[in-house]
């Protein structure tokens, strides 16, 4: 694969904690912690400064996208949720958790912008199912309060997944209507930082940070919807920052972001990885990625540093050794 650097914020470095990308890798959002957020109607060729919260610098932690690149998402830590649902020409002030700041530190959106996740990190999840218009507290963990770090949902917005700092990683197949706790690495707490689905909800990636209480940092796959999970090495058999992951629609392209480490691509479902180096042969601290729904369009940003984009190719396998396993 071919990177460019993209300089949605000039020449200078970015803390580029998120960013997200539609169907067809027209529409790019990106979100640059203590900054501005950013969005390209043009697959990266220009792009043009966001002003949900007014003229001045937020601590944006997250954002999501539709497939047709017409609702955005967007959530400040601390601070308030952001949505536009016109490509964002106008921006308006979600109130989940009432009309008071809070950690908003994840956000996702379904592909056809119905289904709207959003967790807190030192409160609760929410979810809207019309679009933004109304919010329900959603309670995987029950009545308790989490460090809702990480949540993605697929197209049609029936399948959720929703991971905790300092927790578990809870599975919704039906709306949010009932969640199940989901347990790729057993029966033990973890940092999941992020977590991805395909479009249909059959490929679910979630990848973990080492801490004091799980000192494991790995990335985990399903292909079945969530019913057995399997180990990914792509960096071999060490712990790694996983801070941020991505699936295309069908699940055949993955990519993954480890912290103070490595960029890692895979083609064909995890079978095989390679190592992508757009900021050159150095770890680096990757803090997001995004994939489009043909994989084609790859953006991922390191934070402090550059955003990165890789557009108009196909993707295609790149055998690596049988030890790096399989996604």
């Amino acid at each position: 694969m071919t990177w460019t650097e993209t300089r949605p914020t000039g020449d200078i470095d970015g803390q580029w904690y998120s960013c997200a990308v539609d169907a067809d890798g027209s529409v790019l959002l990106a979100a640059a912690y203590e900054h501005r957020l950013w969005l390209s109607t043009n697959g990266g060729s220009s792009w043009t400064e966001q002003k949900p919260a007014g003229d001045g610098d937020r601590k944006w932690r997250d954002c999501g996208v539709s497939s047709d690149g017409s609702l955005l998402l967007a959530g400040v830590a601390p601070g308030r949720l952001r949505l536009s649902t016109n490509g964002g020409s106008s921006w308006t002030e979600q109130k989940p958790a009432g009309d008071v700041d809070k950690y908003w530190y994840s956000c996702a959106v379904s592909g056809d912008g119905s289904v709207l996740l959003a967790g807190t990190y030192d409160s609760r999840l929410w979810l809207s199912t019309n679009g933004g218009a109304d919010w329900s507290e959603a309670r995987p963990a029950g009545d308790t309060s989490q460090k809702w770090y990480s949540c993605a949902v697929d197209t049609d917005g029936s399948v959720l997944l929703a991971g905790t700092y300092d927790s578990r990683l809870y599975l919704s197949t039906n709306g949010g209507a009932n969640w199940s706790e989901t347990r790729p690495a057993g029966n033990v707490d973890q940092s999941w930082f992020d977590c991805a689905i395909d479009s249909n909800g059959s490929v679910l990636l979630a990848g973990t940070a080492p801490t004091e209480w799980a000192p494991d940092g790995r990335l985990w796959l399903s292909t079945n919807g969530g019913a057995n999970w399997t180990e990914q090495q792509p960096a071999g058999d060490t712990d790694q920052n996983w801070y941020s992951c991505a699936v295309d629609s069908d699940g055949s392209v993955l990519l993954a972001a480890a912290y103070d480490g490595r960029l890692w691509l895979s083609t064909n479902g995890g079978a095989n990885w390679s190592e992508q180096k757009p900021a050159g042969d150095a770890d680096q601290e990757w803090r997001s990625c995004a994939v489009d729904s043909d994989g084609s369009v790859l953006l991922a940003g390191v934070a402090p540093g550059r955003l990165w984009l890789s557009a108009g190719e196909e993707a295609t396998t790149f055998m690596q050794p049988k030890w790096l396993g399989v996604w």
